[in-house]
């Protein structure tokens, strides 16, 4: 054993220890032998394969169900034709007694409730603006090198597939009701933010995931 631990010590005092891992980076970690010069070609061999092995089994693979609802979904504008507005922020410029929000899809993301998980679209409020497109809310969110962080309680979120059956691909039919409420409607007034106002919204029942 001691004659062993010596030539351990040797051959740990001869390596570089700043040296990186030379060619393509794979998923799982591989350590090299204690010393190759002590280690049979018949081992060398079972571990190369068995290195490939791991990292193809660890290769990472897209859901396709989640694939399909990110093309299906993301930046779609909906149309909340039930919102109660009991937390509005706003003033409206043109009248209009029957103004609902209207929100556009950021992302498709997983999340869990009561101990069913599902997928989701995470949305954030848009308004009209005096050209004709659809921005999110000034006051909703910070700027930081160029990239929108939306503050809490401002990304409004409506569940699509439910997953407590791994193998269900049957969508909930309430965003495709509110995308295809947005797409049927007229003229949408213009409105502005009253600043300082917001508070988070209260999830409908049945429709907040």
């Amino acid at each position: 054993m001691t004659s062993l631990l010596t030539l351990m010590i040797a051959e740990d005092q001869k390596s570089n220890r700043k040296d990186t891992v030379k060619g393509a980076r794979t998923a799982l970690r591989s350590y090299k032998p204690i010393s190759e010069k002590y280690t049979s070609k018949f081992s060398t061999d079972n571990k190369e394969e068995l290195t490939l092995l791991h990292n193809e089994l660890a290769k990472q693979t897209d859901d396709p169900v989640l694939v399909q609802l990110d093309t299906d979904y993301k930046g779609k504008l909906l149309y909340d034709f039930e919102d109660n507005l009991e937390d509005a922020d706003l003033v409206i410029l043109d009248v209009d007694p029957e103004y609902k929000r209207t929100y556009q899809v950021l992302e498709i993301t997983y999340d869990e409730k009561g101990g069913s998980p599902y997928y989701q679209v995470d949305c954030c409020e848009v308004r009209m603006q005096a050209g004709g497109s659809w921005l999110p809310v000034p006051d909703h969110y910070n700027e930081v090198e160029g990239e929108r962080i939306f503050k809490a309680g401002k990304l409004w979120n409506c569940r699509i597939v439910c997953l407590k059956k791994p193998d269900n691909t049957e969508r909930d039919p309430w965003v495709d009701e509110y995308i295809a409420a947005h797409e049927k409607r007229g003229v949408v007034p213009v409105y502005c933010t009253i600043p300082g106002t917001s508070r988070n919204r209260a999830p409908k029942r049945g429709r907040n995931a």
